[in-house]
């Protein structure tokens, strides 16, 4: 899910009991363009979120949903419906539903390569050998 709060990176749009019920609700995790809160319980319950920033303040009386579904710009990137998050500790990543195959395709180049570098690397201890025989990209 990916949520914008207009000028909300001091207001949380999730803590526990929202990532509760769209963990309960078969939610994989949250992208947010402003804060989040309870950040323990987050990690406790199992629920990955992203946020542009923490903060104890609850959006409850401060902010209304306004539409679900549409297109928006979070964290001055367009997401679509449809559209795939990739996300992890690094960070967040959109993929435009219409580019997935194309995509998919040069990460299974990508990681092939990487994957034939490694032994490589560890063998010859540099990295420049596994780069003139493998190029990067």
């Amino acid at each position: 899910m990916v949520e914008v709060l207009e000028d909300g990176l001091d207001i949380a749009g999730v803590g526990n009991l929202m990532a509760t019920t769209a963990k309960v609700r078969g939610l994989a995790g949250m992208v947010i363009d402003g804060g989040a809160r309870d950040i323990e319980e987050l990690e406790e319950i199992g629920f990955p979120v992203w946020s542009r920033s923490q903060t104890p303040a609850t959006s409850v009386g401060r902010y209304v949903p306004v539409a679900r579904n549409v297109p928006v710009t979070c964290g001055g990137v367009v997401v679509r419906p449809g559209d795939w998050i990739v996300a992890d500790k690094t960070g967040v990543v959109v993929v435009p539903v219409e580019f997935l195959p194309q995509v998919l395709k040069l990460l299974r180049q990508y990681d092939d390569k990487e994957t034939k570098m490694v032994p490589l690397i560890k063998e010859t201890k540099s990295m420049g050998k596994a780069l003139e025989k493998f190029n990067r990209y």
